[in-house]
């Protein structure tokens, strides 16, 4: 990381000089104002030519200035843009050579925010940090070089507060030291929070009222806001003393200059060059001050993450790798631990060509895991692993992988076309062989059109039909090698015969390694292995392990029961459903009806700020007018004692009031600072809080179909960092500043000399008008920049969650170009965003700055013409670079107006998404059968549903049958109204599902994923979800019903160990088995399973469907199923 920094140090330093080129061109006019008032002083002659010449001497200053800081500026965005690049390069490079157990240990979403959010946050620290450093500094210090060039006293006058701002700026840091820990604390939750609302939406449905999770979200939103507000507010007195010692030159430059004029030890054009500079000198080293922490602050959290990753160790290449003799497996003694914790012991076996091995065991058992040692996804421990008599480790890694093709039990696809996915098994393939293995994978079967998009992650098609385009991928790959992980676990039966026919004939004369829970798949395998907490206990053919293994015969007697089981029915009544008879109406505040963000901007802004509105403008803001009316004081201070020295009438009595008034208005604004800014981090901290609770109340109520068309990682991002970004303090205290400070400057200019006053004003319409036209251009180039950061955001999140299929399929150069690809274009359309703006920064810099130009011409025209005196010359000529300051920020400020148009607009992505409406008076229903009639329903356009009737009687068992992607699971979906539907009607004890609340509703169902979700918190957090309110036994009642209650207790912390982001410290079947104890905690009238035990080893699936059974007594049933033999005897089957 420290290379790719350093490689752009050339540019920067450039940029860096350019910046103080700029800087010293900046004080040309104060030299200029400084010569007028010499000659004057000297009573030297001043012509029309000589006003003439000093304004062009100090217009082309300015041209020059703007040509430079607009050049530094364009090459420090244009370098940052490269190493930004060129970092998020490294990274890919980095992604493609380390352990693949990295991407076990850290989730994809953690390394996009690497390679996507943290190089982003870099950009500011390299594009801003050197030449607003370079200018910051250099001002101060070019403007006491020159006073010090006049009179060394008033050089250090000029610079004297310095060692104590130095001790101010310390004690502020100090005192936020102690909350910095605590925030960043709370940031993290916060984060983890926002990232389990958007990940864990159909749980949080399924199982918890919305206000319930809403409140969890709040917890972790209140938590940052109080501890944000303890860091923000920690050092505001300091921070106060600070910035009001940076305006306190003049509190040291008038009583000093006074006196040295007095004693006639300095000239008056000295003391006024001394009181001009004294204005201005510290405003840039200001604002710099201001971002430098937040510069400081990027490079460091984001660097260490990103240094973090760069410096993972790689996979070691072999000086010259070896080749295998043929394709014969042989485990050696291998043994493997992670997170000390032994998950394979003294494994040894040999996989023959030809052959099939099959790996059979409890989920947890280590099966996976062998074959992601085989892949060289992971290093053993001890022992080693040969291929063809050759140690894997002293292969390279593409031709190692180059000798097996992997279906992983994710299956994982490229957002591209089916077509595209399928090529990755043989790059160079031709149509008739994707054509010949897509029909063998019955592929062709949903997708007719091989160029049909699979989405983000295949998220456009159903389980089973990712897996089909995951096997037709291994189908094309043909090698000699073929790992199987639960190859056809999400397929129907039809398509299972279909796909295993293909994939036998596929392993002739191939060494087939395959992990299976379902036993019928590998009963005929030459080899199966039985293993248990990580050891082999027998292997042999099935019948040699059935006579010399007891845990293996368990399994199959077990496996042979679930064949034959059906879920118990009982002979009670339907069980009631004790529910209110008359429900209450929903609360106001809990139907998101809020209006849509149109209007101004600043009007959006207020809307957002929500319940510290009010706050905002009633308290916080005519604080900040207080403070930028005292900010013009020393203006006026100046201005007086200015005028007594052209008079000739400065005395000592004169200095010492214009020194107290100034000293004055500088307490005031410390005092006023820091209420202010009390005030403003409640609002800023206070208004973002409530706003993310508005985002995720409208995720919570927006059609699931809708949320899931967005990439996950762009909805936390907004629930995080954008909702953050939503600037009231800035915003408002600069806003005052604008506003203030040049009209009390612009009343005392009018009051003095009208004319002059609006030769001053001139130039207020073309920067107007420069402003509005380059908001139109940040307009258009944030349009197409925009886009190109969401697309670069989508194809990082597919790169890093598709690496270890791109690895196995040794095309990590695939996916490296083409996110290379994506990289460079985003650098491209940033680079042209920052051509476009610097442009008109240049414009807008240089119309401002010909203000002081025009008061120098007019000014002096004025003089020799006899219509102005002397002294009003000089001091229109103060007034004037004082007015033009703060005006300046308004540039600043329609940048930062401008980005918070950016942000409203990505808010307004979630905050306009539709909403499932809730009813005003809703319903109760009467019993729990559920009516399907006429019910249509199409995702993005593609029909799922068409005019499906059904009822569902209580007491009953129901089974939706058919293939994949036949609709099956939306059925389920709409029943838990996660979506509704497009026609037709869906009822619940005759009330329509759309008149019964989010609250009833979350009493009605319990439900078991196919895909199961689990939170970050503790085993015990994660089954109590089932019901909130439930005890310590009840909750371990209903583990041990589940059959999870045995592995938990064998873990460390038993039922409060951490199964971290997304239950990854637990294998699939562990993380199902707890999904069902949540279930069964529940015990809801109305019953959804989506193959509730379609990743349960065989030796647990028939106990946990008995434990199910009981749970079902009574209840309406509806379950989806692939497999015949788990819907026998139910009492209605319903084929899609």
């Amino acid at each position: 990381m420290r290379r790719i920094l350093l490689s752009r140090r050339w540019a920067l330093s450039c940029s860096a000089l350019l910046s103080v080129a700029a800087a010293a061109l900046g004080l040309v006019p104060y030299v200029a104002v400084w010569y007028i008032a010499t000659l004057i002083w000297q009573g030297e002659p001043i012509g029309q030519q000589s006003v003439l010449s000093i304004g062009a001497l100090a217009f082309g200053a300015i041209v020059l200035k703007a040509i430079a800081a607009a050049i530094s500026t364009r090459i420090s965005h244009l370098a940052a843009y490269a190493t930004l690049a060129e970092l998020r390069l490294a990274l890919a490079r980095k992604l493609t050579v380390i352990p693949l157990g990295v991407f076990q240990a850290r989730s994809a979403t953690e390394l996009k925010r690497v390679m996507a959010d943290d190089v982003d946050q870099m950009e500011d620290a390299i594009a801003h940090a050197v030449p607003d450093i370079a200018a910051g500094l250099s001002v101060p210090l070019l403007s006491a070089l020159m006073l010090g060039a006049v009179d060394w006293r008033l050089g250090i006058a000029s610079i004297v507060m310095f060692p104590l701002l130095f001790l101010f700026y310390r004690a502020a840091v100090r005192s936020s030291k102690d909350s910095s820990a605590g925030y960043l604390a709370a940031l993290a939750g916060m984060k983890a929070s926002a990232g389990e609302l958007v990940q864990g939406m159909k749980v949080i449905r399924a199982f918890l009222r919305a206000e319930t999770m809403l409140d969890r979200f709040d917890g972790a939103v209140r938590d940052l806001a109080g501890s944000g507000e303890a860091y923000a507010t920690a050092s505001l007195r300091w921070m106060a003393l600070f910035y009001a010692g940076m305006r306190a030159n003049l509190l040291v430059i008038v009583p000093v200059g006074s006196l040295l004029l007095l004693h006639g030890d300095v000239t008056a054009p000295d003391f006024v060059l001394a009181l001009l500079v004294g204005m201005g000198m510290n405003a840039s080293a200001l604002k710099i001050i201001f971002t430098a922490g937040s510069f400081f602050w990027k490079m460091q959290s984001s660097g260490k993450r990103i240094a973090s990753l760069l410096d993972t160790p790689e996979f070691t290449e072999p000086m010259q790798p070896a080749r295998p003799a043929d394709a014969q497996v042989r485990f050696e003694g291998v043994t493997f631990r992670q997170a000390d914790k032994t998950i394979l012991d003294d494994i040894s076996f040999v996989a023959a060509p030809g052959e099939t091995t099959a790996l059979v065991g409890p989920s947890g058992a280590g099966k996976s895991t062998i074959l992601r040692l085989m892949a060289r996804f992971l290093d053993p421990k001890n022992g080693r692993i040969l291929i063809g008599g050759a140690d894997i480790r002293d292969f390279g890694q593409t031709a190692l992988l180059e000798t097996m093709s992997v279906v992983f039990q994710d299956a994982w696809l490229m957002n591209d076309t089916i077509r595209a996915n399928i090529l990755m098994g043989r790059p160079d393939a031709g149509e008739a062989d994707v054509r010949r293995v897509a029909h063998a994978a019955r592929v062709s079967e949903f997708a007719a059109d091989l160029d049909m998009p699979a989405g983000e992650a295949g998220r456009f098609l159903s389980g089973g039909q990712r897996q089909r385009v995951m096997i037709a991928r291994a189908l094309l790959a043909d090698r000699p090698i073929l790992l199987l992980d639960e190859a056809t676990a999400s397929l129907d039966p039809d398509n299972e015969a279909h796909v295993l026919e293909a994939l036998r004939e596929l392993s002739k004369g191939r060494t087939v390694i395959v992990v299976a829970h379902r036993l019928h798949t590998i009963r005929n395998a030459g080899r199966i292995i039985y293993l248990e907490e990580g050891s082999i206990r027998a292997q042999g053919t099935h019948e040699e392990v059935m006579a010399t293994c007891a845990g293996y015969r368990k399994a199959v007697e077990n496996y042979e029961a679930a064949e034959g089981w059906s879920l118990e029915k009982s002979g009670d009544e339907p069980a009631p459903l004790c529910l209110p008879a008359q429900a209450q109406a929903t609360p106001e505040e809990a139907v998101p009806r809020e209006a849509r963000l149109e209007g101004s901007t600043l009007a959006v802004l207020l809307r957002l700020a929500g319940p510290m509105r009010g706050l905002l403008l009633g308290r916080a803001f005519p604080l900040l007018v207080i403070e930028s009316l005292m900010m013009a004081v020393p203006i006026f201070a100046v201005w007086y004692v200015l005028d007594a020295v052209l008079r000739n009438s400065l005395t000592a009595t004169s200095a010492t009031a214009a020194t107290l008034a100034i000293a004055v208005s500088l307490l005031v604004q410390v005092v006023v600072n820091v209420a202010s800014h009390r005030l403003l981090w409640r609002v800023q901290l206070g208004s973002v809080a409530s706003l993310q609770r508005r985002l995720g109340r409208r995720l919570l109520a927006a059609p699931l179909g809708v949320i899931f068309a967005r990439e996950t990682g762009a909805l936390e991002t907004t629930l995080t960092r954008t909702a953050t970004e939503l600037n009231f303090l800035t915003t408002s205290a600069q806003a005052a500043r604008v506003l203030v400070v040049p009209a009390a400057i612009a009343v005392l200019m009018f009051w003095v000399d009208w004319r002059l006053a609006l030769v001053s004003l001139a130039i207020l319409p073309p920067f107007i008008a420069v402003v509005l036209v380059s908001d139109g251009v940040y307009r258009r180039t944030m349009t197409a920049l925009l886009i190109a950061r969401e697309n670069l955001s989508s194809r990082i999140l597919d790169f890093v969650a598709g690496m270890p299929v791109l690895r196995a399929y040794g095309l990590p150069s695939r996916g490296f170009d083409a996110l290379a690809q994506t990289i460079e274009h985003h650098r491209q359309i940033s680079c042209d965003a920052t051509r476009s703006l610097t442009r008109m920064l240049a414009v807008g810099w240089l119309v401002l700055e010909t203000g002081p130009v025009l008061l120098i011409v007019s000014g002096g025209l004025m003089f020799v013409a006899g219509t102005a005196n002397a002294a009003t010359w000089i001091l229109f000529l103060m007034a004037g670079l004082a007015f033009y300051g703060p005006v300046a920020d308004a540039f600043e400020l329609s940048g930062i107006w401008r980005q918070q148009q950016g942000v409203i607009g990505r808010l307004r992505t979630v905050l306009d998404m539709p909403v499932l409406p809730e009813p005003r008076s809703p319903a109760v229903p009467a019993s729990a059968t559920v009516r399907f009639e006429e019910v249509s329903f199409s995702y993005g356009g593609l029909p799922a549903l068409r005019g499906v009737s059904a009822c569902f009687g209580p007491g009953k068992i129901h089974a939706i049958f058919g293939p994949s992607g036949s609709g099956k699971t939306t059925m389920l979906n709409m029943i838990a109204r996660f979506w509704d539907p497009d026609g037709g009607r869906i009822t619940i004890g005759g009330v329509d599902l759309r008149d019964v609340d989010q609250v009833l509703r979350s009493q009605l169902f319990s439900m078991v994923f196919q895909e199961t979700f689990l939170f970050s918190g503790t085993v015990h957090a994660n089954i109590a979800i089932g019901r909130p309110d439930a005890s310590r036994e009840e909750v371990e009642n209903a583990a041990r019903s589940a059959l999870c209650h045995d592995f938990i207790s064998r873990m460390e912390n038993g039922y409060d160990t951490l199964v971290g982001e997304q239950g990854g410290m637990l294998s699939g079947g562990e993380r199902q088995r707890i999904a069902i104890a949540r279930a069964l905690l529940k015990d809801a009238p109305i019953v959804l399973l989506d193959e509730a035990t379609a990743s349960v080893d065989p030796e647990s699936e028939a106990q946990v469907r008995r434990a199910i059974a009981r749970l079902c007594r009574g209840r309406t049933v509806i379950l989806v199923a692939h497999r015949p033999e788990t819907i026998r005897n139910v009492d209605q089957v319903i084929r899609l």
